[in-house]
């Protein structure tokens, strides 16, 4: 009988090319699962174990095809048995597969084909998962009237899920017209043809989602993937305004992970989700309010307030409550001040946007202020949260205060935490952090947060390195953060006081970024000095170089002989005599430039240099200190010479 072939659907091109994965979800019958029986020894065994009952058998199968070993020797096991309970069990595994590997395809058409074998008709069920028309072909084979009763049924239910095609029955010279046919096609009209019968099949299960919910869902999960990102939106769009429960809820999840992939959705998902803030039910509504506040459209602002505003549901009302704090705006405060009152789980949230509101100067009034403020004194101390605290910080008096300072020798570090954030905020609440932090590291980070607020200087600089931190790698990391924004005026009076290089160092690196170059000249010249120094006692006679050159010029506080000894010493040590030759370096420097470099193999040269340069310049006590360094020289020589003579 003649069979006209469907037209792909508008819209569904772009889903060929992985048509076997959505044609396997739509078509297959879900497998219940099976109660696994423990056995011993690797899959391929077990499988061929006499002892394994079907049930177990039936397990093993599914793990042996989940690894791309097992399949190989599943493969080779079809091959060569047709006949063992072990085969039967691998080929309701494969039946029940979405899409198998294809190494299965000619070991289960082996078996289809075998006159001897009793497992023909599990083999033709396994071939329906096959969507290839090798496996067609061999049914059609198995639909002939030679062969009757289970067999020839079996190969019907195959034929009609491997092709998504339920029209054509038990008609035998249906299916081989049908055969004839397909065999003609393209690879990609082949496809197309699978794909247009899979839409069908989606929107045939939509009208019976009680029974199929699970494929379905599966199944538009699949088309979405597969749909171009240019379709998208429209098929979320579909999918949320769906009234199938589980078919709006894959829409919401769907649209989260586009969000959370950053992909661009168009406007007309953002106006779905505002639709929904009007559903029925309070689950929608909340899951409306949650993906507005994800994509946070613009013109979603009054909407989600109305919506706010005449909010009676606690689950709906804290999603609302998240959303509103995208549009902060006065008109949210009459909700938020109900909400404040309303159950503990709400209040929470209330509380988070109340701060955001008050944050953004959207709590002008007195009146409104009080009222927020009243609602938060009445949460329990265990139960103040990071927002609720800033609001006691914000507007609350000394007794609210005096509470926050009571939290901070609190056991839960939660609590503690939320406190010392909330006192941070406040200028003179400074001191009280440093006093409980002088006991207490795990206050070190945010009573460091409060000090760069309000007290940012060498003051703030010096408190903070007195206190104990957590660990090193904190007291480091947070130091050094705290020294680069220090203005540099600062940084050089730091390094006034400072007793040590590596100190010294530390404090005086952020110099050398290009931004303070237009500094102070003054305090720049200084504190660049100061850092070559540093850095030749702490063995950098590069670095030293480096932080010379950036020295801004003119400057007149620095003494230009004590730079240029600076720089002879450092030259020295690096081995570029000539440079510090040409240089105006006094007897010191050069000694010091010796005694850096007394063990390196151009010592020599710099004592010889020594010798022809001052030869009648040096003081006694300079004299004295050469003879003290000619002597560690020819020590140091002696020494390797003996070294590699030995």
């Amino acid at each position: 009988m003649p069979h006209q072939a469907h037209s792909t659907p508008p819209g569904l091109h772009a889903l060929v090319r992985s048509l076997p994965v959505l044609a396997a979800i739509v078509c297959t019958t879900l497998a219940a699962e099976l109660p696994a029986q423990t056995l011993p020894g690797p899959p391929i065994q077990r499988l061929t174990d006499p002892a394994a009952t079907p049930e177990a058998a039936l397990a093993v199968a599914g793990e042996l095809l989940a690894e791309p070993p097992g399949v190989v020797a599943a493969a080779e096991l079809l091959a060569t048995d047709h006949t063992s309970p072990g085969v039967r069990a691998l080929l309701l595994a494969v039946a029940q597969m979405a899409a198998p590997p294809n190494a299965l395809l000619p070991g289960a058409i082996a078996v289809a084909r075998d006159a001897q074998s009793p497992l023909r008709a599990e083999a033709a069920s396994a071939l329906g998962a096959f969507r290839s028309r090798e496996a067609a072909a061999a049914l059609v084979e198995l639909i002939s009237e030679d062969h009757i009763g289970t067999l020839r049924d079996e190969a019907f239910r195959a034929l009609a899920r491997l092709s998504c095609r339920d029209d054509l029955g038990q008609d035998g010279d249906a299916w081989r017209d049908w055969l004839k046919r397909v065999v003609t096609l393209g690879d990609r009209q082949w496809e197309q043809e699978l794909l247009a019968r899979n839409a069908d099949r989606v929107l045939r299960l939509t009208n019976d989602v009680r029974t199929s919910h699970d494929r379905l869902v599966e199944a538009w999960r699949q088309i979405h993937l597969l749909t171009p990102l240019e379709g998208r939106s429209a098929l979320l769009v579909s999918l949320l305004n769906n009234p199938v429960p589980e078919l709006r809820d894959l829409g919401f999840d769907l649209v989260n992970r586009e969000v959370g992939e950053s992909r661009v959705l168009q406007p007309i998902v953002g106006e779905a989700a505002i639709a929904l803030l009007k559903h029925e039910s309070p689950t929608v509504r909340a899951q409306a309010a949650l993906l507005l506040n994800r994509l946070a459209p613009p013109e979603a602002e009054a909407p989600v307030l109305a919506a706010l505003d005449r909010e009676a549901d606690p689950r709906a009302a804290d999603a609302l409550l998240l959303a509103a704090t995208r549009w902060p705006s006065s008109r949210a405060l009459p909700p938020v001040l109900r909400w404040l009152a309303g159950p503990a789980a709400v209040r929470t949230r209330a509380v988070a946007t109340a701060w955001s509101l008050l944050r953004n100067g959207f709590v002008e009034q007195d009146s409104d202020r009080e009222a927020v403020l009243a609602a938060v004194r009445l949460i329990p101390a265990n139960e103040l949260t990071p927002s609720a605290s800033r609001i006691l910080a914000t507007l609350g008096g000394p007794d609210d205060l005096e509470r926050l300072r009571g939290l901070l020798g609190s056991a839960d570090p939660a609590l503690k935490a939320a406190a010392a954030e909330a006192l941070g905020l406040r200028a003179d609440q400074v001191d009280a952090l440093l006093t409980a932090a002088t006991t207490d590291a795990s206050l070190f980070e945010a009573t460091a947060r409060a000090v760069r607020t309000h007290m940012h200087d060498a003051r703030g600089y010096a408190a903070l390195s007195a206190l104990p931190t957590p660990s090193l790698q904190d007291r480091e990391r947070v130091l050094a953060d705290y020294v680069s924004s220090l203005p540099t005026p600062e940084l050089v009076r730091l390094a006034r006081l400072t007793s040590t290089a590596t100190e010294a160092a530390r404090l005086l690196k952020p110099l050398m970024a290009a931004d303070r170059q237009a500094g102070p000249v003054e305090d720049l010249a200084e504190g660049l000095s100061r850092l070559a120094r540093a850095q030749l006692q702490l063995g950098n006679p590069s670095d030293a170089l480096d932080a010379l050159s950036l020295i801004p010029s003119p400057q007149t506080t620095l003494d230009p002989a004590g730079l240029e000894d600076t720089r002879v010493t450092a030259l020295l040590w690096l081995n570029r005599i000539d440079a510090a030759k040409a240089a105006q370096g006094s007897p010191d420097a050069w000694l010091d430039g010796l005694e850096h470099a007394i063990t390196e193999p151009h010592a020599p040269a710099i004592v010889d240099e020594i010798e022809r340069r001052f030869e009648t310049e040096l003081s006694p006590e300079q004299e004295s200190r050469f003879d003290v360094l000619r002597q560690r020289l020819a020590q140091a020589i002696n020494d390797s010479g003996g070294a590699e003579g030995g």
